[in-house]
């Protein structure tokens, strides 16, 4: 059952990122189905232990789902939201992702299925990468056979906006980074912390070979995210990179080793970003007030936030209908009013507007929670394995949270799926820690030597 939970997660995200990002609905309506089919085989093969577990987890997406039933069933007595299609769309995105966060925890229980996940997603990310960068050095404006017609000139890989493509490659970024930690340290301890003279000896070890490849396909990732031109992804990233940093010196194994590492894959980046040609990031970030339909006589993102937050206060507590934003908010609108505005860039304010406030808070609380849970692992986790994972699932939540403050990443399904399989990740390594800090003895399932 195992297998088949794991390659029917890998296939519903490789379909969903392939489908332009999951806004393609016959891609997306495959990668919903074979989740939720998914969810169903792992209902029907829990154990009871296993089953008392999700339980301390369920009743939050349990309470959330329910309001977004009464949502639904309102909207159809006209009470709450404009249309119900678009609830129940929206519904059942948030339910496949939930769900895949389950599927993706069952598999991260045992640690070589936690680290072929990490592994999944570097992969899927260095594909993207690869096929945003080609875009972007050869001037190919296409996405599979199909033309793209906006962000041409720039890295989006298989998704139409360059933005939700560096969305992508900002969680998956971190992972490669931690576990070029994590190798690099095995074979640090393999050497047994020789003479100068062993130095040679070391750069040998296949994990040093691992750890090199690893830094390479990070390297590759944060080049594409320069290239996409998303603002927001760079200084996502860069967030993602300091917080890894911070949360390795400020724990009790300190280290030069992670800054070392993340100062020469910055290097690396920038040097490889010279040898392309920076003009054009330059040129392209001087333009994008230009290009942007709403940035136009400081009618930008300010102005669609202030909007946004009136939206908040004429359905605080209610909502005005989980996907139901485009259209509820044409009567708050003030600025741009021939500009349709379908996302409210702020994926705080946007679930804030639909869910409500109080709903809201339920749906935020948790992903804060499991990202300081992946802190927490990170520096009490038994394996070196877990803590490394833990540090790149915090990196992973760091750089989407910052970057929800200005886009709607967590609207689009193909991240959503992936951000739930790193929060995933972040929780199961935190079932590792030890009961207590003063805690030495090693658990069953993940022993020191990991």
């Amino acid at each position: 059952m195992r297998y088949v939970l794991e390659f029917g997660l890998f296939a519903a995200i490789a379909i969903a990122v392939g489908g332009f990002g999951g806004t393609e609905p016959v891609s997306w309506g495959i990668s919903e189905a074979i989740i939720l089919l998914l969810g169903l085989l792992l209902v029907a093969r829990t154990s009871r232990e296993s089953a008392r577990e999700y339980a301390k987890l369920l009743w939050l997406p349990l309470a959330l789902g329910a309001w977004v039933a009464a949502q639904w069933f309102e909207s159809r007595a006209g009470r709450i939201g404009l249309d119900s299609h678009a609830i129940e769309a929206r519904g059942l995105a948030l339910a496949a992702a939930v769900t895949a966060f389950f599927v993706a925890l069952e598999l991260a229980r045992r640690r070589e299925s936690r680290r072929r996940l990490a592994l999944f997603l570097i992969g899927l990310g260095l594909f993207e990468a690869f096929y945003g960068l080609v875009q972007y050095l050869a001037g190919w404006n296409y996405i599979w056979t199909v033309p793209r017609r906006f962000y041409t000139g720039s890295a989006s890989g298989t998704y139409v906006n360059h933005n939700h493509f560096a969305g992508l490659l900002e969680m998956i970024l971190p992972f490669s980074l931690a576990l070029a930690f994590y190798h690099w340290r095995s074979a640090r301890r393999r050497s047994g912390d020789r003479a100068t003279r062993a130095v040679l000896d070391t750069l040998n070890e296949p994990a040093i070979f691992q750890s090199l490849l690893l830094l390479f396909a990070a390297t590759i990732l944060l080049v594409a995210i320069v290239f996409s031109f998303s603002r927001m992804g760079m200084i996502s990233a860069l967030i993602s990179l300091g917080v890894m940093a911070a949360a390795v010196w400020t724990g009790t194994r300190r280290s030069l080793l992670p800054s070392a590492l993340i100062c020469l894959l910055l290097a690396g980046a920038v040097a490889a970003a010279a040898w392309v040609g920076v003009a054009p990031v330059v040129e392209h970030f001087e333009q994008l007030p230009q290009n942007e339909p709403l940035a136009v006589a400081g009618a930008g993102r300010m102005a669609v936030w202030r909007d946004t937050l009136q939206l908040v206060r004429a359905h605080p507590l209610a909502g005005a209908g989980l996907g139901c934003f485009q259209y509820a908010f044409t009567a708050v609108q003030s600025t741009q009013l021939t500009y349709l505005v379908d996302h409210a860039h702020n994926d705080y304010l946007e679930f804030a507007a639909e869910l409500g406030l109080p709903a809201a808070a339920l749906f935020f609380a948790p992903l804060f929670w499991i990202a300081f849970r992946a802190l927490r692992a990170s520096l009490r986790a038994p394996s070196r394995l877990a803590r490394s994972l833990a540090l790149g699932s915090l990196g992973a939540s760091a750089a989407l949270l910052a970057h929800s403050a200005a886009d709607f990443n967590l609207y689009i399904p193909a991240n959503a799926l992936v951000f739930a399989v790193v929060l995933a990740i972040g929780y199961s390594a935190s079932l590792d820690e030890p009961s207590a800090p003063s805690a030495t003895a090693p658990s069953v399932t993940a022993p020191p030597s990991g």
